[in-house]
């Protein structure tokens, strides 16, 4: 914690002052242009690895980037905040772009692959196994389908069928990622748009 208090010590007294023009002009008009999911993983920074500057983008940020499938918003009392930023961002501030960044070394994937893998029971926490099960089950699906063709490139589709914004992929054309990893990549494609 002592290195987060000095953190902000040191923007507050050195990073600060350059920063606030651009603040206030923001203020009252900023216009990002993305929103980015992401993992809360702490070993990856959004703004850092996209370069980018306060107003670019909206930023969610959550246990193996996943977006509940909005069938899920509102059920069972739950409301999501992920649902809540896609709202923000999407039709009240008008962002052209959604993107979904997933990383190797996934610790809410490999949960999920155990999971579902029959692997031994991972000591995951009850709020934590109950999130990833939840939401990364079409992954799952989209992995069995990826994996049941191991060697040949697999057009997934994700959306259904009939919608328009239905988004096709191919995931490890060359078939060099470990299954965990490749998991990572079909959540990254798990995007419902609404």
């Amino acid at each position: 914690m002592d290195k987060v208090i000095q953190g902000v010590l040191k923007f507050q007294n050195t990073v600060r002052s350059s920063l606030l023009p651009t603040l206030k002009k923001l203020a009252n008009k900023a216009e990002p242009q993305v929103l980015f999911v992401s993992c809360m993983d702490s070993r990856i920074v959004p703004d850092s690895y996209t370069t980018s500057s306060p107003g670019h983008m909206f930023v969610i940020r959550n246990a193996g980037n996943f977006v509940p499938h909005a069938r899920l918003f509102g059920s069972l009392g739950h409301t999501y905040s992920e649902h809540a930023a896609l709202e923000l961002a999407v039709t009240k501030s008008h962002v052209k772009h959604v993107a979904v960044c997933g990383h190797s070394n996934c610790k809410a994937m490999e949960g999920l692959y155990k999971t579902h893998s029959g692997s031994p029971k991972q000591e995951n926490d009850p709020a934590l196994e109950n999130w990833i099960k939840t939401h990364g089950q079409s992954s799952i699906t989209k992995l069995d389908q990826l994996m049941f063709q191991e060697g040949k490139p697999v057009h997934l589709v994700f959306g259904e069928e009939s919608e328009p914004d239905k988004i096709e992929a191919i995931i490890d054309k060359d078939d060099k990622l470990e299954p965990i990893d490749k998991l990572s990549q079909v959540c990254n494609n798990n995007v419902i748009f609404f």
